[in-house]
């Protein structure tokens, strides 16, 4: 689950107060990048009675075998200065990033592209008249807050989040969708769940090709061996969501990739529940068939997690606690 230290909605004592109404014995909070909300989270978590188990969330991406595989390892019950060198240098190239594809989209409007671009992707069609001065990390984050969480920021606020936590292209791209595309419904309409990687990533190339620089990412295994040495138990996130979005060559790959991330000290996997925004619940259910088979297979650990951000955009479709878990309190030692 997440809390606003990173993407949630709620503060991290609003989704310890969830998880009590939902009946829950047992609870992560695993927020993008950070462990901020752990201390806050585990005096609640003691508090209402629930066993509570530190987490975080940790992006990660390794070419392999020419594919690039992203994906998110969560870490759990860790020792807290081990794992922050990890985590400050990951908010630091991540917002490397930011800034640079914010940059890039710039580019492209002062050299006036969008013509081109427009005659060759005219379902992303920018609009004219763009004003560039709008287009910077305060304007980009304001909307976003005001859009998910319906929050308002200052541009003080803009200089502490980027030291706190990173912004990844997907916001990029959710600004470009909302506030420069002459029609934006078409491309959410054409792909609910993956529109950014399926439509604006890939064709919007000079804005977002950067996301293949080695410098601003961790590969896998750097990630793998800070969790091992800080004493943690390292499990891979929703393993399949991308699953479907790939070649049958890169599927197979894929498959070869999480062999790879056992030999690298993987120690599980995590059975994901996700019903909406294009997933069914037989869609889901299949994912969730192949990481029980995978982690039986394998003798590894298997954990299970709603991935819960709060009713985000004021939708309560998107609240989640409690839907997904174990009967039972899973001994992590």
């Amino acid at each position: 689950m997440h809390s606003f230290c990173s993407d949630g909605f709620w503060s991290p004592t609003e989704v310890v107060l969830m998880a009590k109404k939902a009946g829950l014995k047992q609870i992560s909070i695993t927020d993008h990048n950070t462990i901020s909300g752990l201390p806050e989270a585990a005096l609640q978590a003691k508090v209402a009675g629930i066993d509570f188990v530190d987490g975080v969330e940790i992006n990660a991406q390794t070419n392999f075998n020419n594919e690039i595989f992203q994906n998110h390892i969560l870490a759990y019950r860790f020792e807290k200065k081990k794992i922050m060198p990890l985590l400050r240098n990951l908010i630091y190239v991540n917002n490397k990033l930011f800034k640079k594809t914010i940059k890039n989209l710039k580019n492209i409007i002062k050299t006036n592209k969008l013509v081109v671009l427009n005659k060759r992707h005219p379902t992303i069609a920018f609009k004219k008249n763009i004003e560039i001065g709008k287009i910077d990390e305060f304007n980009i984050l304001k909307d976003e807050f005001k859009r998910i969480y319906s929050r308002k920021i200052t541009r003080n606020d803009v200089k502490k989040l980027l030291e706190q936590r990173i912004f990844p292209q997907e916001v990029v791209a959710r600004f470009i969708k909302n506030n420069l595309l002459q029609d934006s419904k078409s491309i959410v309409e054409l792909e609910p769940r993956f529109w950014a990687k399926k439509i604006i990533f890939k064709n919007l190339p000079d804005i977002f090709e950067v996301v293949n620089e080695k410098e601003y990412h961790l590969d896998h295994k750097s990630v793998l061996d800070t969790i091992a040495a800080a004493s943690g138990i390292s499990i891979l996130a929703h393993p399949f969501l991308d699953y479907s979005n790939y070649s049958k060559a890169k599927q197979k790959k894929y498959i070869l990739f999480l062999d790879k991330l056992l030999q690298n000290g993987l120690n599980g996997f995590e059975a994901y529940y996700y019903e909406g925004q294009g997933f069914s619940k037989k869609y889901q259910q299949d994912f969730n068939k192949k990481t029980a088979k995978l982690c039986m297979k394998n003798r590894l650990l298997m954990t299970f997690g709603s991935d819960c951000h709060g009713p985000k955009r004021n939708d309560p479709s998107k609240i989640f606690v409690g839907m997904f878990g174990s009967e039972n309190i899973v001994k992590l030692g």
